[in-house]
């Protein structure tokens, strides 16, 4: 790939960027987005279902969130819902096409007595259920085998990939710090080796197609 044809590809980019801050422009960007969208997956789209366990009765304080206990947001609230009304919800995901089920407990530190009521209602639901594992979050880390015997079918680990990547950013930049550059005998990757792991080839390819 010559450096004219790199220039080219990344126009899109650069005029999206220098286009100035107003509704219009947020407008037309979400519209060629579409496009592009449109382009990509058609008129498909995937549902997911998010299923409160409990609500309003959460101990965390975060200011953007009216589950928590502290605010008096005016939402309904409930301590915890049956294995019934668990089962319903889950069962009313299915019943309109979602993909998965997560089910939300604002719980701190769950007790062995919510684990086992959870995955009591989770043996039982037919729609594929959900759970989100973040080291140093509330929920229990649990293994994947543990997880699929208990009868979840999807497992995300939202956090993996930072969690490994920010202790080797803050370990570079202090080497950098200490020694005045930013060589090292380790693993190095080249421009282009970074330009692939981040999809630069199909993202060239998208523009490519739309820039005209």
């Amino acid at each position: 790939m010559d450096s004219e044809r790199a220039i080219r590809g990344r126009r899109a980019v650069r005029e999206a960027l220098a286009l100035p801050e107003t509704p219009e422009t947020l407008e037309r960007l979400l519209s060629e987005a579409e496009v592009l969208r449109t382009e990509r997956w058609g008129r498909k789209v995937r549902l997911h279902r998010l299923a409160n366990v409990k609500a309003g009765t959460c101990t965390e304080d975060c200011g953007f969130c009216a589950q928590s206990v502290r605010f008096d947001a005016p939402i309904a609230r409930w301590n915890f819902l049956s294995r019934e009304e668990m089962i319903a919800e889950a069962d009313r995901a299915e019943a309109i096409g979602a993909a998965k089920v997560c089910y939300v407990a604002a719980i701190r530190g769950p007790s062995d007595g919510d684990v086992a009521r959870i995955s009591e209602v989770v043996r039982e639901v037919k729609a594929p259920l959900l759970m989100n594992q973040v080291p140093g979050g509330r929920t229990p880390m649990v293994k994947t085998a543990e997880l699929e015997r208990m009868g979840f079918k999807i497992v995300i680990h939202p956090a993996v990939c930072m969690e490994a990547a920010i202790p080797a950013m803050e370990t570079a930049l202090q080497r950098l710090k200490d020694t005045g550059t930013d060589f090292h005998d380790g693993r190095t990757l080249s421009p282009m080796d970074i330009f692939k792991k981040v999809g630069f080839d199909w993202w060239h390819e998208v523009e490519e197609r739309f820039r005209a």
